[in-house]
């Protein structure tokens, strides 16, 4: 594989930077972050989690209304359940990521479902978005410890529900750069879907990750300014 003609840079600050240890920002930094992202050139922005309410929903539809006109892309995460993507959508979002994990460890232990119900629900929910106008990521969360030939029957669900693209997260950043590549190579060589690089600095793989990724055929990856997000951080975007 080589690198895609027309590689995506979104950044994650204002969603997974604000996980970080310690970290939360108030309405005012929010917007200052978005303002700098936006002076930067970035244009595509994880804005935020609509779910979390009050403050957290107000601060997403002022962003909203800030970008207006714009040729700026705000991303809407939401949890594997349609009153999530409902209600960004509802708030005016055109963009919503969805968040499942393909891990079994994750299905058993954290969410308690079956393989089978993953692929359902991932596909009821991407038909739901594309079928209200949005542009739809969805995630293979922990990708790093699922099964690969299982993410790949995935992919091609989610593809063929109408995705357009899928995120790859290496949730607990435990891959090597050969072993992410080798993810993103198998996926983007059987199923043409675009995908996205959301990796994680737990062993000090985030760059070098990414990087592989992106050499791998992945048009999209994540970036957090200076490195921020859960525990060890992500990819900085410097």
């Amino acid at each position: 594989m080589a690198f895609c003609d027309d590689i995506i840079l979104e950044d994650t600050t204002l969603r997974d930077g604000e996980q970080a240890p310690g970290m939360a920002f108030n309405r005012e930094t929010k917007l200052k972050i978005l303002d700098a992202l936006i002076y930067c050139g970035v244009k595509w922005i994880e804005a935020g989690i609509n779910a979390m309410g009050g403050s957290e929903s107000n601060t997403l539809r002022e962003m909203l209304e800030r970008v207006q006109g714009q040729d700026i892309h705000l991303i809407a995460w939401n949890r594997g359940m349609k009153q999530d993507i409902s209600d960004s959508l509802d708030l005016g979002f055109t963009h919503v990521h969805i968040g499942l994990p393909t891990s079994e460890i994750h299905l058993v232990n954290s969410i308690k479902k079956s393989k089978s119900w993953l692929i359902k629900q991932a596909c009821d929910l991407v038909d739901y978005a594309k079928q209200r106008g949005a542009f739809v990521s969805i995630s293979a969360e922990d990708v790093g410890r699922s099964d690969l030939n299982f993410v790949v029957d995935y992919a091609g669900e989610v593809y063929e529900a109408g995705a357009n693209r899928l995120r790859l997260s290496d949730t607990v950043g435990l891959l090597t750069p050969q072993q992410y590549y080798n993810v993103v190579n198998t996926i983007s060589s059987a199923i043409p879907i675009d995908t996205q690089c959301h990796t994680h600095n737990d062993f000090g793989y985030a760059v070098s990750n990414t990087i592989e990724g992106l050499h791998a055929g992945a048009r999209y990856f994540h970036t957090t300014v200076n490195g921020i997000g859960e525990r060890a951080g992500m990819p900085d975007m410097a």
